[in-house]
């Protein structure tokens, strides 16, 4: 389903939006538009529904822009550093994105918690009935585990929003993280594995995509076994495999390739800097301003730096595709340095001009989780369960690095040793997909690598604050206490 059939022909009015607890939600809906009284009626309704919630993983405060900034440019990985004073700036309750943040999440959560409740009741076939409620049950974990890893302590609704529940307390992320589970568990009893997708499905969630979220669950929790459990069970299915060469699905056409298990789907065509652009902003955010190779490209001041560059193995396949240098080929023109704060440019992620038609229009998807992905936290999981790497470790993260021309691991490494080559694996081959400022969080290596760098505070930028207007609104709501 490319792009995710996030055009909505019908907005119904019963999909309010919980935004800061304003009066929003009070403002009177086009008399053109469905009510939920002729809503919610067939087939096609619980189909607009269901693709509502999805529709929200394309706005511009979430993962193609604010999300994104956060996982990859908190780092000493991108940029002229050190920047000691982004994490103090950017960590602020009054930070205008993070709430949009908050928002939008809570927006997706609200959209699902409709659809559970008015689904069910709707005349049509079973099995579709049971796909499309796995679905909405998929992506309220998802965004709850989102906002569990972002903002640890938040309200759990499991109720569309209402006059009557608009105040709620914050549940403890522990609490957040159980209805997590039982979403995401729930949802891959029902989801079908990829295999069993209508083409017309291909970037729908599935029992794979389920079952991989819940192992990223588990081992953020440092719940090493359960997570290797999910991890070989997604593996063992046959459904996902690493594509044959890194760089394609990076590039145009490279979507929904058999590697991904999860995607963000975007389309080139809808519009420019608002929600309702279906165009990813990797491009035009990540690539430096080259004239005839790109659309603008904002990202000369996040460009990879020197210390990154010298963090590839010789004889790594992916450095040439991620990386471009001064004088080199960059769709179809030389690369000139001059145009960014370091010394190098970036590939990836990043569409020739021909191929969009703005900046903020590019129609390459934005991976969740891929196979890739899957096999090194496997391999870490492994690690940690057995104080040191299994035949399956070794063979997982291998497999990542063949791929990239590097040869195996040595044999009768340590568990930090192995530990240490998963850190260096996840760095690359994960580079810009949102990973690596979440990755040092977990690993407890943020206050070491990032506090220098970015003014990385330990035991206060784990997570967000909770935004200022939630709490001016919200008189249950409470500030997290590394921010009072």
């Amino acid at each position: 389903m490319k792009k995710i059939l996030i055009i909505l022909l019908i907005v119904p009015v019963s999909l309010i939006t919980y935004i800061s607890c304003d009066n929003s939600f009070l403002e009177r809906a086009p008399l053109n538009e469905a009510s939920d009284v002729t809503f919610y009626q067939t087939k096609s309704d619980a189909v607009a529904a269901t693709n509502a919630i999805y529709d929200v993983m394309q706005y511009g405060r979430m993962w193609k822009f604010e999300i994104s900034v956060i996982g990859n440019r908190y780092n000493s990985d991108l940029g002229i550093i050190p920047r000691p004073t982004q994490f103090p700036s950017d960590f602020q309750a009054t930070n205008g994105r993070r709430l949009s943040m908050w928002e939008n999440l809570y927006i997706g959560i609200n959209r699902a918690n409709i659809a559970l409740e008015r689904i069910p009741p709707i005349e049509m076939d079973e099995d579709l009935k049971a796909r499309l409620l796995g679905e909405a049950k998929f992506l309220r974990g998802f965004y709850y585990f989102t906002l569990a890893t972002f903002f640890e302590d938040v309200p759990i609704r499991l109720e569309p929003t209402s006059l009557e529940n608009l105040e709620m307390a914050k549940s403890p992320k522990s609490e957040v993280l159980d209805r997590v589970r039982q979403d995401l568990g729930e949802a891959a009893q029902v989801l079908p594995e990829r295999s069993a997708q209508d083409p017309a499905d291909l970037g729908r969630a599935t029992k794979g995509a389920a079952n991989a979220m819940l192992g990223k669950v588990e081992l953020y929790q440092d719940n090493f076994a359960e997570a290797a459990q999910l991890f070989e069970t997604v593996i063992s299915s046959g459904e996902y495999m690493l594509d044959e060469e890194y760089a394609p699905q990076f590039l145009a056409g490279g979507d929904n390739t058999p590697e991904s298990i999860f995607e963000v789907q975007h389309a080139v065509g809808g519009g420019g800097w608002n929600d309702s652009n279906e165009g990813s902003w990797m491009s035009g955010w990540n690539a430096s301003t080259q004239p005839d190779a790109v659309n603008f490209g904002f990202g000369g001041t996040f460009q990879p730096n020197e210390e990154f560059v010298n963090a590839f193995e010789e004889g790594d396949l992916r450095e040439e595709f991620i990386i471009v240098e001064d004088g080199e080929d960059f769709f179809g023109v030389p690369y000139d340095a001059s145009r960014g704060a370091t010394p190098f440019g970036l590939r990836k992620y990043v569409f020739q001009k021909q191929l969009e038609q703005q900046a903020a229009d590019s129609e390459i998807n934005f991976h969740i989780i891929r196979y890739a992905d899957v096999l090194l936290m496997y391999a870490e999981a492994l690690n940690r369960v057995n104080s040191g790497p299994t035949a399956e470790a070794y063979q997982s993260i291998n497999a990542v690095r063949n791929r990239a021309g590097l040869a195996d691991l040595p044999a009768g490494l340590s568990e930090q040793e192995f530990f240490d080559d998963i850190v260096q694996e996840r760095r690359i081959e994960l580079f810009l997909e949102a990973h690596r400022t979440w990755d040092l969080i977990r690993w407890g290596l943020a206050p070491e690598v990032l506090g220098l760098t970015n003014g990385f505070v330990a035991n206060r930028h784990e997570r967000l604050p909770v935004p200022q207007t939630e709490l001016d609104t919200n008189p249950l709501m409470e500030q997290h206490p590394a921010y009072q």
